[in-house]
């Protein structure tokens, strides 16, 4: 006779702190909110600056851009006035043009490619878009904590159960977002 003893833990273990559940209730609320800023915003164009940091190399870019949710995109990065960088995508590729000759015309078959390997900064295309329409590229989460490392409770610590998607969320003294960090 052979016995076999199988041992399942049952019930969920935390994934933070033990935390107060009603700052638990409002950082959700805060993070809700800060994403459901300018979703009816569709389409956009416009000019700006952007700033790239590579280690201790910064770079300051003056981009002119018309977007539209969620794949589509024509930027041009100039420096010194000079078009620089060009990229424009379809909804069904990308293209990138650079008028410096740094490379040759070059065209990925992916709607949404992780620019960092292209110009150097660590988002997806359509999380760029989404900056440039005025939304902030909180991704989906299950937990929204206030960090314990911040007595201030500005700093606002999203998961996602099961996965390593984790976002920190910087705010102001408003509760407004200055900032958002892939952890």
């Amino acid at each position: 006779i052979i016995s076999l003893w199988l041992t399942i833990p049952l019930g969920c273990a935390p994934t933070h702190k033990i935390s107060d559940p009603g700052l638990d209730k409002k950082a959700g609320t805060i993070t809700q909110k800060i994403r459901q800023t300018n979703q009816d915003i569709n389409t956009s164009k416009g000019v700006g600056w952007i700033k790239t940091l590579n280690g201790r190399h910064t770079q300051k870019y003056k981009i002119a851009w018309a977007a539209a949710f969620p794949h589509k995109i024509r930027i041009t990065f100039l420096v010194s006035g000079h078009p620089f960088e060009t990229i424009a995508a379809d909804g069904k590729k990308v293209t990138f043009v650079s008028h410096t000759g740094n490379h040759k015309l070059h065209t990925t078959h992916t709607r949404d490619p992780d620019m960092e390997e292209f110009i150097n900064i660590p988002v997806k295309l359509s999380e760029l878009i989404s900056l440039l329409l005025g939304r902030l590229p909180v991704k989906k989460y299950d937990t929204a904590v206030f960090s314990p490392d911040d007595p201030a409770l500005k700093t606002i610590v999203l998961t996602k159960l099961w996965s390593n998607t984790r976002q920190t969320l910087f705010l102001d003294d408003n509760n407004s977002p200055v900032g958002l960090k892939k952890t």
